[in-house]
């Protein structure tokens, strides 16, 4: 047994506190009922109000959303992120940030709630451009994003103060869901949106308002002024879905594991 499988109910541990503090925070310290505890965070229950495309971006969202969980081999660090679900044709990964990957794959796991999936395979870790893609069986509680072969080229239609979508899980709370623009692009093509993000949200699949796939949360802006160092928790830097080479993924027999 992995030393990750051991760790595992001290991880579920700190999930529940961080989740019921923050709920019962705004709720009178009431406590959710535990046949309930998923009920708050499902697709079905976006609002109305948005447009049907944009619903459905939303659901979208929430519905791919899932925790990545990386540990040491010796279980001395632990880091939280979040990651999306996908699937090309038969077999089924989770996108998510390099920088959330810290340990092997035996002690890496996708959980949601109490639910979790371990890690099959760590198909690509890309240092440099900070993304990662990790293979696993088939879930039956998470909704995967169907990828295509020439995915990134199609996804790559966005604009200038575009609407986006992205779940995550800030400071380990969540899933929450956020809503922001497209605010601006740099020199290297990587993508600025006016948003919220906080440590944790770091591998966030960001969706457009048709509900594309446009890239993943990979960092929050830092900025300095005469009083220090200022991070700027609502601008939030995005890799753009054409920055990931998905070949390991469409020809998975000559997959790279590093970088």
């Amino acid at each position: 047994m992995s030393l990750f499988k051991k760790i595992m109910p001290a991880i579920f541990l700190v999930a529940s506190i961080c989740a019921l503090t923050v709920y019962s925070t705004y709720n009178g310290i009431q406590v959710i009922p535990s046949d309930n505890k998923y009920l708050l965070s499902q697709p079905d229950k976006v609002s109305a109000y948005y447009p049907v495309n944009e619903r459905n971006a939303i659901k979208s969202s929430v519905g791919s959303s899932v925790h990545v969980v990386s540990g040491t081999s010796d279980g001395t660090i632990i880091s939280l992120s979040t990651g999306t679900y996908i699937q090309y044709k038969d077999r089924f990964y989770i996108l998510t940030t390099a920088h959330g990957i810290i340990g092997e794959c035996e002690n890496v796991a996708i959980v949601y709630f109490d639910r979790y999936a371990p890690c099959k395979s760590l198909v690509i870790n890309n240092k440099a451009l900070d993304y990662s893609l990790i293979e696993i069986d088939e879930i039956d509680f998470r909704k995967p994003i169907k990828v295509l072969s020439g995915f990134s080229k199609n996804q790559a239609k966005y604009q200038l103060m575009d609407k986006v979508y992205y779940t995550g899980y800030p400071n380990s709370s969540g899933p929450l869901t956020f809503g922001g623009t497209i605010s601006g692009f740099d020199e290297y093509g990587y993508i600025y949106v006016h948003s919220y993000a906080w440590a944790g949200s770091s591998g966030a699949g960001v969706f457009d308002s048709k509900g594309k796939l446009v890239g993943l949360v990979m960092a929050i802006d830092v900025g300095t002024s005469e009083y220090g160092v200022a991070v700027l928790e609502d601008i939030i830097i995005v890799i753009p879905i054409d920055m990931i080479d998905w070949a390991p993924l469409f020809f998975p027999k000559g997959q790279n594991n590093e970088q």
